[in-house]
């Protein structure tokens, strides 16, 4: 009897040993990770698994519909908010030309990468190693960087490893992507339209075989067929453009504001002079380049109105009246939000979502949607991409906007892996600003799920026709 009773002490004893030494690092599929098998999960974990769970519509990327995921792992190396801050610790730009041979690249990158060990980005980075490549290790080294090129290569070679990991694994449904003039055959990714060229002054492109870059005047006569004389013949033009691209099967399209008084009123004496002068072929100043471009966006935006369409406006860097931002793109001044209020309430039957990339233009953004009922807010993670900046949108957002305005998820990511990536430090932030609402009593628990549904899926849903 007591040698029965010693071996059952025994064997519950080599059970808990097992269970609370499994290294952390075995996630499972969802990589939440599990506690002891005598504990409960915790409230974030709940909540985790609750987002885990929800059908999600990533409404801006760069994703191509033709190759969703990173074909190698200098791919995945080359995510602009990764690139930003590797350069930004002293990597030369040149360190991941493809001319390069593959061992050259990595000893060229593996020092600078673990110089950012501890950012949001290189979090976002390792995670993709570990949940879809099996690596483990803290560092890229010389010395595991082989066998990892070889399985990062394996799944870029198979076209639906991609679409397969932003369904299953992330329960994404559609992602919009502005990197395509087309949609993929599955409808996973939405072509978005954008607007910049033909309403951005400062809007910088290379001349195909030239070298130089275009005049605004010059750009708009390229796009629209004929630089135009006369505002009559400019509203013709646009209206054909117009017809051409937005309507039909475009579903999503986007502008960066990059300064708030491009969305003001056209002055008709100012636009007659500068379109005598464009059709001339005399340089405009400044002040008749700006003219021209908000002729053009309220022609434009009588167009949204009149069909109620929606669209993306992305809050970008203010300029400073000789088209040099005074911020990053994806920054916002917020002395101008006056402005851009009076604006969107002229035209009110049109309906704006503002994909905010900071925390004043989040802000603002919210603030607009809380009052303005054609105006929705969504939080763009292509620049201020860190877990507090997400947990702030979300808990601030989330007693301010109403949830119908206000949609979670908009990666810029510009492959599979890395809205995967940034999906899961969005899901753990996500459920961290919850649990301190409902730890503050504001949310039940129970009153998480239609949320989450509603701001992840149902929002987006509804300011876009992406059935």
């Amino acid at each position: 009897m007591a040698a029965g009773i010693s071996d059952l002490a025994g064997s519950i004893c080599l059970v808990f040993w097992t269970a609370t030494t499994v290294p952390l690092h075995r996630t499972g599929r969802t990589g939440i990770r599990a506690g002891m098998f005598t504990s409960e999960p915790s409230l974030i974990q709940r909540i985790e698994r609750r987002i885990t769970e929800t059908p999600v519509i990533d409404t801006d990327s760069d994703l191509r519909p033709d190759r969703l995921s990173a074909p190698d792992l200098f791919a995945i190396l080359g995510e602009p908010v990764l690139v930003a801050e590797l350069m930004a610790v002293g990597m030369p730009p040149a360190s991941l030309d493809p001319k390069l041979a593959a061992d050259d690249r990595i000893h060229r990158v593996i020092s600078y990468l673990a110089r950012i060990r501890n950012t949001a980005a290189a979090w976002c980075f390792y995670r993709i190693l570990r949940d879809l490549y099996d690596f483990y290790d803290p560092h890229v080294t010389e010395s595991n960087a082989a066998e990892l090129l070889d399985r990062v290569r394996s799944t870029g070679q198979n076209p639906d490893w991609g679409a397969a990991l932003l369904r299953d694994r992330c329960q994404i449904q559609r992602v919009v992507s502005s990197a395509s003039q087309i949609s993929d055959g599955s409808n996973l990714v939405v072509h978005s339209v954008n607007l910049d060229p033909l309403l951005c002054p400062d809007f910088s492109a290379e001349v195909a075989g030239s070298g130089g870059v275009e005049t605004y005047d010059r750009r708009l006569g390229r796009l629209l067929g004929n630089v135009p004389a006369s505002a009559s013949q400019f509203r013709k033009l646009l209206d054909d453009w117009i017809a051409r691209k937005l309507t039909g099967a475009v579903r999503v399209s986007r502008l960066t504001l990059t300064a708030s008084r491009l969305l003001a009123r056209p002055d008709s004496a100012l636009s007659a002079q500068a379109l005598t002068a464009a059709a001339a072929d005399k340089p405009l100043s400044r002040a008749e380049t700006e003219e021209l471009a908000r002729f053009a966006t309220w022609k434009v935006l009588d167009w949204y109105a009149s069909t109620g369409a929606t669209l993306q406006l992305v809050l970008g860097g203010e300029s400073d009246g000789e088209g040099n931002p005074d911020h990053a793109p994806g920054y916002w001044n917020s002395g101008w939000t006056g402005d851009l209020a009076r604006t969107l309430r002229h035209f009110d039957k049109a309906r704006f979502d503002l994909l905010a990339g900071c925390h004043d233009s989040r802000r603002d953004a919210g603030a607009l949607a809380a009052r303005l009922p054609n105006v929705s807010v969504s939080g763009s993670w292509r620049h201020d991409f860190s877990a507090v900046a997400i947990a702030g949108y979300i808990e601030r957002q989330a007693h301010v906007t109403p949830m119908t305005k206000l949609t979670g998820f908009a990666s810029g990511a510009s492959s599979a892996q890395w809205v995967y990536g940034k999906f899961q430090l969005f899901r753990k932030a996500t459920a961290s600003a919850f649990a301190s609402l409902i730890e503050a009593g504001y949310y039940e628990e129970d009153e998480i799920s239609p949320i989450l549904r509603q701001i992840l899926h149902d929002t987006p849903q509804s300011l876009y026709p992406l059935r």
